[in-house]
């Protein structure tokens, strides 16, 4: 009997333990596509504003 409560228990703290290792790896998923997000918006940024530069710079010569 104590072995079997024993071995529920670990069972128990086993799935415990692998629900918490999910929701930290959709927690670091979410975090590296909302990091992939903004990088994809700053390459962007930067691209039109080396245009409007290039730009500028063709038009004021």
């Amino acid at each position: 009997m104590k072995f079997r409560f024993r071995l529920e228990r670990l069972l128990s703290f086993i799935r415990v333990k692998e629900t918490m290792k999910k929701l930290e790896v959709s927690a670091l998923v979410q975090k590296v596509n909302i990091l992939e997000f903004r990088k994809d918006q700053l390459a962007e940024n930067v691209k039109k504003l080396l245009q409007n530069q290039n730009e500028r710079l063709q038009s004021g010569t």
